[in-house]
This record gives structure tokens, C-alpha cells and sequence, in this order.
């Protein structure tokens, strides 16, 4: 199993069809066609996702990020076509120079793809991105443990999210 390494995947185009950055495929892909691209990057699945429970097609999968521990959540909607990423990579410091490290290098690479952020660029209260030609958000955020989170989601995603807490 190979590493991630950064910057292997394209981030240029623009549309909703466009490959989502970390992952290299866009929303409403099927399981089959994450889980290829996912299992490409050196991710291994592990089984269902933490949170907002699970439909029988989401997947969270383990691997590296830059050299560091990572999960990747993907989440699938009621049509099983992906909706949501999420990235959690844990330095296993809290030295803000090893995590504003890897903030920087995240937003990079989805400033390419998403342009600049809607707020600033502060990973502690969450950089952010809203683009309608790519029909959906993301987010990058230190949480107070240190652990460094990345979310895509689609428009779709926050209907999804309150269907699965009822």
C-alpha cells in the first residue's frame, strides 16, 4: 500500500462533474467508483461511519495523508451516489507548526479547485468554500484535539444529514 502523496491528483476543473480534491472522483459517484479511486490512494475500507449513522453504502476507510495517519469517510445518499467526504488526519501533536503545515498544503490544493475561501483562512474557526458550479461546500478545520478535518459536501448532503436523524 502506497502512501498519499499530495498534489497526484488534478483540482482544475470546475463543474459538479468535476473530481472532488483528495479523492479524484466527483458527487453522485457510485460506491464501486469511491471505493476504486479510494483503495488507488492506499486507503484500506474499514467498515460503516461514526456520527450520523450510516446507510448500508457508506464507507470509511484508514491509510496516510502526507505521511501522517488518516481516515476518509464517504457518505452516500438515498440514490447510493456519494454526497460526502470527509478527511481526518491525526499529527499526533499538537504543534501548531506540524498542523498549520498541513492546513496550508489542504487548502492549497482545494483553493485550486474551489478558488478562494468565503471567510478567511483560519483552520481553528474553519475555512470555508461554497461554490455552486461545484454544487456543494467544503471545510477545513483543526478540531481542539489537534486532529486536522476536511469535509466536501454536496448541496444535497444537509437534507441527507436531518433524513438520517429522524
Amino acid at each position: 500500500m502506497r502512501p498519499f502523496a499530495l498534489g497526484v491528483l488534478s483540482f482544475l476543473a470546475v463543474s459538479a462533474a468535476s473530481p472532488l480534491p483528495f479523492v479524484g472522483v466527483p458527487f453522485k459517484s457510485s460506491p464501486a467508483t469511491v471505493d476504486t479511486a479510494v483503495r488507488e490512494l492506499g486507503y484500506t475500507p474499514l467498515g460503516g461511519t461514526e456520527g450520523i449513522p450510516a446507510t448500508a453504502d457508506d464507507r470509511i476507510y484508514a491509510g496516510r495523508f502526507g505521511g501522517y495517519r488518516s481516515l476518509l469517510a464517504a457518505r452516500f445518499g438515498p440514490a447510493g451516489t456519494l454526497e460526502k467526504i470527509a478527511l481526518s488526519i491525526n499529527p499526533n501533536t499538537r504543534d501548531d507548526r506540524v498542523t498549520g503545515r498541513i492546513v496550508s498544503i489542504l487548502v492549497s490544493e482545494v483553493r485550486r479547485a474551489y478558488g478562494e475561501p468565503s471567510n478567511g483562512t483560519d483552520a481553528r474557526t474553519g475555512v470555508v468554500w461554497h461554490r455552486k458550479d461545484h454544487q456543494g461546500t467544503a471545510v477545513i478545520r483543526i478540531d481542539d484535539t489537534g486532529i486536522v478535518r476536511v469535509a466536501l459536501e454536496s448541496d444535497d448532503w444537509p437534507s441527507e444529514a436531518k433524513r438520517r436523524l429522524r
